[in-house]
């Protein structure tokens, strides 16, 4: 079993809509469980339908060790099982800060999932406390999605040396990139075209640079759906399909290797 975590620190770059593809895409040829460890519960209201407060068992009970995280896994599709999130999950970190190994919380409970999946995608919170060092701890490899916008770099550039931090500070820790991904990307703007050079530039020959998320009203519609692009008959060929689709396969050649 692999775990990756979709994160970056800054809110709106799309790490929501890129767990629910990358999940939903995955799940044709791997078991997948996708972990909502977002407040906000983005993740569980656009895989479920459901109001995320409508959830008893979340996240937050699995990482308070209140019960074991079979309990809040419920099924989403073939293949594909979420654990929920809600807002009781932004008092978790308070009451984890002076557990003992509270970084390792989400780490050592998945230990107990590992024969039943393939991977495992977190979707991570805008910000880089603990439940979101909890997510890195856990994981294998992390996905980012930078906005193609100045403000996208700087984001960037913020987690760069938060990840230099902890490995100078932690032995062992070893976190692999598997991609930056490039979202809201407008190439009718000078903007994003010199965005998406810079990143290219700047990241190119140590990480993949994944296929760019193009701004679109149809991606934005996804939560009303509960479906993925790729499977509305009136998405279903557009370019965004396509790539989350390109990006799927290039996450499943990393889970295989």
């Amino acid at each position: 079993m692999k775990v990756l975590a979709v994160i970056n620190q800054k809110g709106g770059v799309g790490k929501t809509t890129t767990t629910f593809h990358l999940g939903t895409a995955l799940a044709n040829s791997l078991r997948v469980l996708m972990i909502d460890i977002d407040p906000q519960g983005g993740l569980t209201y656009m895989a479920t339908g459901k109001d995320p407060d409508e959830y008893e068992t979340t996240i937050a009970n699995i990482l308070l060790g209140e019960v074991p995280i079979t309990e809040a896994i419920i099924p989403v599709r073939d293949n594909l099982d979420m654990v929920p999130a809600n807002i009781f999950l932004s008092g978790v970190e308070a009451q984890l800060i002076n557990k003992i190994q509270r970084e390792l919380r989400l780490k050592n409970v998945l230990k107990n999932v590992a024969d039943r999946y393939d991977l495992v995608i977190i979707d991570t919170p805008p910000s880089l406390g603990l439940l979101t060092i909890n997510a890195l701890f856990a994981s294998d490899g992390m996905l980012i999605p930078v906005e193609a916008k100045l403000m996208g770099l700087r984001g960037m550039a913020i987690l760069q040396n938060l990840l230099a931090d902890i490995k100078s500070n932690v032995e062992g820790f070893d976190v692999e990139i598997v991609g930056i991904l490039p979202t809201f990307y407008d190439r009718r703007t000078i903007l994003s075209r010199e965005v998406l050079d810079e990143i290219k530039e700047v990241f190119g020959s140590q990480v993949k640079i994944l296929p760019p998320i193009k701004t679109t009203t149809k991606l934005a519609e996804t939560p009303a759906f509960n479906k993925p692009v790729y499977e509305r008959p009136e998405t279903k060929e557009s370019d965004v399909a396509q790539a989350y689709l390109e990006i799927a396969k290039e996450v499943e050649r990393w889970v295989r290797s």
